[in-house]
């Protein structure tokens, strides 16, 4: 069986992809913690959220300038910019969900969105549907769902904000997935912080969040989260949504809440159940699912036989699976 270098170069990226939206929802994952600490240092929710996205633009676009890499058009800086305005709107509306959620519940919610990228892919005709991405989904959907069931009582305004901030960052991940044909994904993520940082800022500053005294810790922490749930997550994920497309980075990524659960545990002894065990084992199977390759079932042939080379076995990768 022949694998030319092409085929080769597309494995390769696919799996880079598949690696970077892991590292994003570690960064993610660990958003959760750092929230709660950075809550017990005295900063505010809204604070949290405008100093994160403040931090992570200047570092952000620091980062284009020493890297070169190439800035948008005035039409992809444009679109950019107003993508951010929408995803900040649902930072916002995750943010509230937060005042009647537990966080572990929230995030289980939000990720009612892999689902909605899905549907809407498919029904854009972004991507095609398979049967082994709808095995991932429904794995990772049925994880997410034994996850609540064995949770506690659920505010059903909370659950209408997080799934609300979830049909936003669905909306959101269709639509950065066709502006990264166009844009670095280094420059998008700096375009979508700066917009965010300038829709909260002024409501920020109204409130007296970003003057009112936070400790050194406090600072810390905020920058922390910045780096590592921001910069580091926003940029792996939107470059690992290059490289898969949105519904199957979307799908890789739900194992998000299975590692906000493992980080909560280490960091605060915060236990799940037997029922939420087993959902987050479930999420966690959902992506060698999405990932397992087809075996091919083509029996060797005389070399006289093969005019060209023949299919590779993932050759499904031209086409999202």
């Amino acid at each position: 069986m022949t694998h030319t270098p092409s085929n080769l170069n597309t494995g390769a990226r696919e799996r880079s992809g598949v690696a970077l939206v892991l590292v994003s929802a570690a960064c993610f994952g660990a958003l959760g913690v750092l929230t709660q600490l950075t809550y017990r240092a005295g900063v505010s929710v809204l604070c949290l959220i405008c100093g994160r996205y403040l931090v992570a633009a200047a570092v952000l676009w620091l980062l284009v300038r020493v890297l070169r890499r190439p800035l948008p058009s005035r039409r992809g800086g444009l679109l950019g910019l107003l993508l951010g305005a929408g995803y900040s709107v649902q930072a916002l509306l995750f943010a509230a969900s937060l005042k009647h959620l537990e966080a572990g519940i929230a995030d289980l919610l939000y990720f009612a969105y892999p689902a909605m990228v899905a549907v809407g892919a498919i029904l854009l005709r972004r991507e095609r549907w398979s049967r082994r991405r709808g095995a991932a989904l429904v794995a990772a959907s049925g994880g997410i769902g034994l996850a609540l069931a064995g949770g506690s009582a659920i505010d059903p305004l909370g659950v209408a904000l997080a799934l609300a901030a979830a049909f936003g960052y669905a909306a959101y991940v269709i639509a950065s997935s066709s502006l990264l044909k166009g844009l670095d994904p280094l420059v998008l993520a700096a375009l979508l912080c700066t917009a965010a940082a300038v829709v909260l800022s002024p409501d920020a500053l109204a409130q007296g969040e970003l003057t009112a005294r936070v400790g050194v810790d406090g600072v810390l922490l905020v920058v922390t989260a910045a780096l590592v749930s921001t910069v580091l997550g926003v940029g792996a994920f939107l470059a690992g949504v290059q490289r898969l497309g949105p519904s199957r980075a979307s799908i890789v990524s739900s194992v998000e809440p299975a590692l906000t659960a493992a980080f909560g545990f280490a960091a605060f002894g915060d236990r799940l159940g037997p029922v939420q065990i087993l959902g987050a084992g479930l999420v966690f199977a959902s992506v060698p699912i999405l990932e397992l390759r087809r075996r091919s079932a083509t029996r060797s042939k005389p070399r006289s036989a093969v005019a060209r080379p023949l299919t590779p076995p993932n050759a499904y990768a031209t086409t999202p699976a």
